[in-house]
């Protein structure tokens, strides 16, 4: 007999099989585990440079002081009256379309030397972190700030002195009703160099206000406009999501107003619900935009979040008190619990491989029994077959024996004659 050996699969299959849910339970266990923090070393000594001053930075009150030691100059700008400052801290009018006003604004030079400062007037603009700014020297005014006449665009103020520029408002008859701001503002530019070591003009300046309201109907009015949400879930399967709330408050009217409001998070069918409140605005300036954007934590992964921003709108410092209708607006983020998706559909996966596992070995058992069964019953039939032959044989032989043989007598042939 020839032996033929085969190098054994069973061990391999059996590897092969137990592997995925090897993997598996080692995905879900770390899934159930929370990250362990982890620092970097930062390299010791550290470094730093202050970045280079604006080419228009706008000072952030009514006086301004240049930054180096040897051109340091320090100057204010204010309404004046009768050649004079007073305590007004900024200008305001009401003017009827086509109406004007005579005003004057201070300058008042601090440092030790004579210094020239340059004069414009521009239009009021909102910064996108709700403050109320001057556009830069160089931007052409396309509102009010075209109204102001300056009698000079440049003052050259001596020592510890001060000087005098008169102005006036001429509004036009075709202007809008409603608040239209602007400002006058005093320049001061000095050589510099920037970061890479170019020759640049810096330019300070210090401006003071002006609020100019056009009679006429008012309509103020705020909207909650381009209103986005972003889930982004935990790491954690214990732990909740964070929801990004993103959107701009829009002054829809045509006065200045502020803002007070809250985002509304709710889940479906009013499982959940939270009530965020917003940082109020100061001030949004007609046309003007705000953009807000808030993230929440602790949101639960409830595959479904609404946020509703509800946003009231409130009158800005000494303005008459006006009622406008409260802005809203919602939408909607899919909050889906990933991490548990994902921990069923390895668990899914787990059963579909035992099922799998289970189906071949019945395949192999149903195999190895027809397999013992034909080899069965092939040995039963090749014995049988056996047996009969050799009974056939043994009766042949046994006949062969007991007959007698007959032989047929031999006759001589007789001689011929001739």
């Amino acid at each position: 007999m020839r032996i033929v050996s085969r190098p054994s699969r069973t061990r391999r299959r059996r590897t092969r099989g137990l592997l995925l849910p090897a993997l598996a339970l080692a995905t879900v266990a770390g899934l159930l585990v929370p990250p362990a923090a982890f620092a970097v070393e930062e390299p010791s000594g550290s470094a730093s440079a202050s970045a280079p001053a604006s080419a228009s930075a706008p000072a952030p009150a009514s006086a301004a002081t240049t930054d180096t030691e040897a051109d340091r100059v320090t100057w204010s700008l204010s309404p004046a009256t009768d050649g004079v400052a007073d305590d007004r801290v900024s200008f305001r009018y009401e003017l009827d379309a086509g109406g004007n006003a005579a005003d004057s604004v201070v300058v008042r030079n601090f440092a030790d030397r004579e210094v020239t400062f340059a004069l414009y007037a521009g239009d009021g603009i909102t910064t996108e972190a709700g403050q109320f700014d001057l556009a830069q020297a160089g931007v052409e005014p396309v509102d009010s700030g075209r109204w102001i006449k300056l009698e000079q665009t440049s003052v050259t103020v001596p020592a510890q002195g001060t000087a005098v520029v008169p102005f006036r408002v001429q509004v036009p008859a075709d202007a809008t009703p409603g608040d239209h701001p602007a400002g006058i503002v005093a320049v001061v530019r000095t050589p510099g160099q920037d970061a890479a070591g170019a020759a640049v003009s810096v330019e300070r300046r210090v401006g003071v206000r002006m609020h100019l309201r056009v009679s006429g109907a008012i309509a103020p009015a705020l909207e909650v406009q381009g209103l986005t949400t972003d889930f982004s879930g935990s790491w954690t399967l214990l732990g909740g999501g964070s929801l990004g709330v993103t959107f701009d408050a829009v002054n829809t009217g045509n006065v200045r107003l502020g803002g007070i409001g809250q985002v509304e998070l709710s889940g479906p069918l009013g499982i959940w619900n939270r009530t965020v409140p917003l940082t109020a605005i100061t001030e949004i300036l007609p046309g003007g935009r705000v953009p807000v954007d808030i993230t929440v934590d602790g949101v639960p992964p409830l595959f479904m979040i609404s946020a509703k921003v509800v946003l009231t709108p409130t009158a800005v410092a000494a303005d008459a008190v006006v009622p406008a209708a409260v802005a809203e607006s919602t939408a909607r983020s899919a909050a889906l619990p990933w991490l548990w998706v994902l921990v069923v559909a390895v668990l899914a996966l787990l059963v579909v491989n035992l099922f799998l596992r289970r189906g071949r070995w019945q395949r192999k058992l149903t195999a190895a029994v027809e397999e013992a069964v034909e080899e069965a019953t092939g040995k039963a039939t090749g014995k049988a077959a056996g047996t009969a032959k050799t009974d056939g044989t043994s009766a042949d032989a046994g006949r062969a024996a007991t007959e007698p043989t007959t032989t047929a007598p031999r006759v001589a042939a007789a001689p011929r004659h001739r």
